[in-house]
Parts: C-alpha cells; structure tokens; sequence
C-alpha cells in the first residue's frame, strides 16, 4: 500500500490557515470543493480537493496534475472571468 497521506477534511464555518472562512461546500465526482472567502481581502476562492476513496488511483491523480497545469498556462488571459 502507498504511504499513507494527510487527509484534510472542512466543515462549513472552518477557517483554513486562520485566512480562508468556508461557507458552502460543493461534491463531484472525483472532487469536493470547498468555497471560501480570503477574510484578509474579503476575495472568494474555491479549492478542489480529490475525494477520499480515490487518494491512489493513480489515472485519476495524473488527470488532475495534467487539468491543473492547464489552468496554470491559461494565466492572466482577458477572455477568463476575474473578480
């Protein structure tokens, strides 16, 4: 089996990093995602997370390495929405 890993889990209401306050919480199904406000400069975030039952599945896991590059190279592109 692989080395074990930290899983983090959040509840609505949980700070993260005392910075990041969770108010909803959205599932797929490959991911949770947690919604949240930077409380520092009132900015809303979401951060995806790989769900529990799929922590080794090693295709799901290079999936999501290759779906986050992607959206590194976009950048600052002016046709991707920003608030």
């Amino acid at each position: 089996m692989p080395h074990s890993r930290n899983i983090l889990h959040f509840n609505i209401g949980d700070y993260i990093d005392n910075r990041f306050f969770i108010f909803n919480i959205s599932t797929g199904g490959m991911s949770e995602i947690y919604h949240c406000i930077d409380i520092t400069i009132n900015k809303p975030y979401a951060l995806k997370t790989l769900r529990k039952n799929l922590l080794y599945d090693r295709e799901i896991i290079d999936y999501l390495e290759r779906e986050a590059y992607k959206w590194i190279k976009l950048g600052n592109h002016p046709n991707i929405v920003r608030y």
